[in-house]
């Protein structure tokens, strides 16, 4: 597929980007949320957060020139499993299984969602590929979710598109020490 043939949300992803969409490196928060999480409204929230965070719900693509882009077409919701919350610290449990989960970046969606609910405390976790998000990302999500729980018909702006990250946009990295050369060049020989 072309570039010019490209439909929906997509953005350009760059080599270092493309680099981490090799690794499985995800990143998990949860929030914990004192009252009852009304699991009927749930759903749409995460439903409405395609709009506002479309990488949610992407996939990888290459192109005909075997450059790789973020594309949200065909590309299923996010999973959301909701568990019914026997202690207090089975979050964390929940969070360390999720930080082992693997993603198919061909497939995405590279975000999933899991509600460990009672009617008097929960905890909402989130776990994504780094490739989609930081920590501080999933604090907005997290906002968001609980905004659109709140409020369900609020409208959803979404945000502008993010910058191209590129040899032009990143500095130049730092020289590497012999170590971590050879922990690189090992990486590099698995993949």
């Amino acid at each position: 597929m072309s570039g010019d043939e490209r439909i929906g949300f997509q953005r350009r992803v760059s080599g270092a980007e493309r680099a981490m969409l090799m690794i499985p490196f995800n990143v998990v928060m949860a929030a914990s949320i004192r009252g009852n999480v009304d699991t009927e409204r749930l759903p749409g929230a995460l439903k409405k957060l395609r709009n506002r965070h479309p990488l949610l719900a992407s996939s990888v693509e290459l192109d005909d020139d075997n450059i790789a882009w973020f594309v949200t077409e065909n590309v299923p919701e996010p999973a959301l499993k909701i568990i019914p919350r026997k202690h207090e610290k089975q979050w964390v449990k929940t969070a360390e299984d999720l930080f082992k989960n693997s993603f198919s970046i061909e497939e995405g969606p590279l975000c999933c969602f899991i509600l460990i609910h009672s009617s008097e405390a929960s905890e909402l976790i989130i776990c994504a590929h780094h490739a989609v998000c930081d920590g501080m990302s999933m604090t907005y999500l997290i906002r968001d979710i609980l905004q659109y729980i709140q409020q369900p018909d609020a409208k959803v702006e979404p945000p502008p598109d993010p910058p191209v990250i590129d040899s032009n946009t990143v500095p130049d990295p730092l020289s590497l020490k012999p170590v971590q050369r050879m922990i690189i060049k090992w990486i590099n020989r698995i993949w």
